[in-house]
């Protein structure tokens, strides 16, 4: 849309940025000699239809720098045209300096160019001193109010001529599009619609008019977006297909873990039952008129739920285990291994001097557990203690013969009737 402006240009002083923010270039000059006929003669090539090149400290951008990012830099700023037009363009008389003046232009020209080649072309320099805009389009700054008295209306008077205005009176200048009806609905829900009956490339802008010549939206023109539809439609289809096919994985998942959770579950309590009911039996042989038992530790404090062995030596209160003897513990930790033995048994089992702790009497209990079982399992027992080599079927030792190298030396003991045992 035209635009159209009043403002000063300041002669006998030219700037870097063409306004009077800008650094002086050169000296001040005396402008007292520059009639109005000068004037008129030097802007008569800023009437009509000229290329114009942007200010070097313009938001122009080139490779995606602003020019005046490059201009700052010190940097060459490159030159490129552009066509402009100005229809109108009037100058005042000017006095001390400042010289009033109104132009009517097209939309991106630069003002400030045209003050300082004025400048130039008077051999005096100039720049731009005061700009302010004056219409733009069909809309004068006649017809504006002011922010206050804006704000002082109520919302009726604001949505009301001649402060309301509407779309349709826009000028925008791009190509009109007219639409049907069908093509008016789908616009309203953000749907495309065919560019019928206007010449545009790719990316051109035009304004989409309803079936009452109502404005409804600007559009750009895409001629490949029945193709782009069809491709993305083609892409959503699929992905929906494997967004179901995630859902029903998931679901299938869950089920899986559901059910795996109640045999783990189901299964954690058969063998628990079946330790603790062996739990006791053991106990009972290792602490002779004593008991033992497992209890199962809820969930408290964040922590996880676990299992607790509680120990009753003979004329002894129930106890934890980390609270017994050295020896008591090994009791304890034998009795809990024997149980898991009968609750879920092995073909055969090592025994890494876990009767350590024990005085003879306590081992003559354990040997007596090994003797008890051996007809269901093999065990293999490390140990340095007396009584349990005697209790053995087989022993296996190393020693060292004076000759200084080590051997395995084997003894196969008279074994009791259906019992069998390995020491080592």
């Amino acid at each position: 849309m035209d635009k159209s402006y009043a403002g000063t240009i300041r002669l006998g002083r030219a700037t870097a940025t063409y306004d009077r923010e800008g650094e002086t270039v050169g000296r001040e000059r005396d402008v007292s000699g520059v009639t109005a006929e000068r004037i008129e003669d030097a802007a008569a090539s800023f009437r009509g239809e000229f290329f114009q090149s942007p200010p070097p400290y313009s938001a122009k951008k080139l490779g995606g720098r602003k020019f005046y990012e490059m201009a700052r830099r010190g940097e060459s700023v490159p030159s490129l045209p552009k066509k402009v037009r100005v229809s109108q363009l009037l100058f005042g008389a000017h006095e001390d300096g400042r010289l009033p003046f109104s132009i009517a232009c097209s939309s991106g020209t630069y003002i400030r160019s045209i003050a300082s080649e004025l400048g130039e072309r008077l051999s005096c320099g100039a720049h731009l001193e005061m700009l302010r805009r004056t219409r733009i389009g069909p809309f004068t700054v006649s017809d504006a109010i002011s922010l206050d008295r804006f704000e002082a209306l109520s919302p009726s008077e604001r949505l009301a001529a001649p402060h309301a205005v509407p779309l349709s009176r826009v000028p925008f200048p791009f190509p009109r599009v007219q639409l049907a009806s069908l093509e008016a609905w789908k616009i309203r829900r953000g749907q495309a619609v065919p560019a019928r009956g206007v010449e545009a490339r790719e990316g051109d802008w035009v304004t989409l008019i309803g079936p009452s010549n109502d404005m409804l939206a600007l559009g750009q023109v895409n001629p490949l977006a029945a193709e782009e539809h069809a491709h993305e439609k083609e892409r959503l289809e699929d992905l929906t297909r494997q967004r179901e096919d995630l859902e029903r994985s998931l679901s299938e998942l869950a089920k899986l873990r559901d059910d795996l959770t109640d045999t783990v579950e189901r299964r954690f309590e058969e063998t628990l039952s079946e330790v603790e009911r062996h739990f006791e039996e053991v106990a009972a042989t290792l602490f002779p008129g004593g008991m033992g038992r497992l209890i199962r530790v809820e969930d408290e404090d964040g922590e996880e739920p676990g299992i607790e062995i509680e120990l009753q030596p003979a004329g002894k209160r129930i106890t934890r285990l980390s609270l017994l003897s050295g020896g008591e513990k090994a009791l304890g930790a034998i009795s809990f291994l024997f149980a898991l033995f009968l609750a879920r048994p092995c073909p055969f089992y090592l025994l890494d001097e876990v009767e350590a702790a024990l005085d003879d009497a306590n081992i003559g209990r354990f040997t007596e557990l090994l003797r008890r079982f051996a007809g269901r399992a093999q065990f293999i027992v490390v140990t340095h203690q007396k009584r349990t080599i005697e209790a053995a079927d087989i022993l296996y030792g190393v020693t060292m013969g004076d000759d200084g190298i080590s051997q395995i030396v084997s003894k196969r003991l008279a074994a009791a009737p259906e019992a069998q045992a390995l020491s080592a």
